[in-house]
């Protein structure tokens, strides 16, 4: 992952006022445990509590893992109007007038302001969120209907794309996707390595663990790299509980699967 890329993101996410986190509608372990992960850095980033979302619930085998009583299947809806001013640096006051069946805003400028229609425009966002964080989505159509009927907030909206896969379509503002990782974990383990200093809260590198083992198939896949065990043994250094991670997310699995 390039540094460059990486920095942006850090800079997108530290001036965020209220963060999306969002997995596909069919989101694999990696993905999920790779959002609750960043879910528990940004809480720790911003005062603002992100929101994490998954269209379809979070899976019972993964409900152990901390943060996974936050996920939501559908974002906040909050709609706000956007009003640019070209020209104007202030306002003086402003007030709300109820109309029948309405309202009206006034907003006041200086006395030596110059407004007038052409100088102004306004827009509506549906969603609260100036940014979005999409984790483990080749293209944002994998979403679902969330994004069929927020088209023109992901349009409007920066994006964090976090993946690991060839076919990732490089939609975002910013795209952390990285095909030489094992995993998204190991994608969003260097995210999260941008924003917070080492070591990690043990509910964060639990996640990442997870993520890791999930998105390698316990590190027996073919792309398990180098890098995937380096980071696995960081992360239980950093009291990640292994132990749980196998017991939910490995010994659960068929018999003919394990061997």
């Amino acid at each position: 992952m390039s540094l460059p890329e990486l920095q942006q993101a850090k800079q997108i996410v530290e001036r965020s006022q209220r963060i999306l986190l969002i997995v596909p509608q069919q989101a694999s372990y990696d993905a999920t445990a790779s959002m609750l992960a960043l879910y528990l850095a940004l809480q720790q980033l911003n005062e603002e509590t992100p929101d994490e979302v998954s269209p379809s619930h979070v899976p019972p085998a993964m409900q152990f893992l901390p943060g996974s009583s936050q996920v939501q299947m559908r974002p906040i809806k909050q709609p706000e109007v956007i009003i640019d001013i070209a020209g104007a640096s202030r306002l003086t006051a402003t007030r709300a007038e109820s109309l029948q069946g309405g309202l009206r805003l006034h907003l006041s400028l200086p006395q030596d302001a110059t407004i007038d229609k052409d100088n102004i425009e306004f827009s509506v966002r549906t969603l609260p969120y100036d940014t979005a964080i999409v984790i483990g989505a080749s293209d944002l159509e994998k979403i679902g209907p969330i994004y069929a009927e927020n088209a023109d907030f992901f349009y409007r909206t920066p994006i964090i794309n976090i993946d690991h896969r060839a076919d990732n379509e490089h939609f975002g503002t910013i795209n952390l996707v990285d095909i030489t990782a094992g995993s998204i974990a190991e994608v969003t383990y260097e995210l999260i390595s941008t924003l917070l200093e080492e070591p990690f809260d043990p509910g964060i590198a639990t996640n990442l663990y997870a993520g890791l083992v999930t998105g390698t198939e316990s590190f027996q896949k073919p792309s398990t790299t180098p890098q995937s065990f380096q980071i696995a043994a960081k992360l239980i250094g950093m009291e990640a509980d292994k132990e749980a991670v196998i017991q939910h997310l490995v010994k659960t699995k068929p018999l003919n699967l394990l061997k």
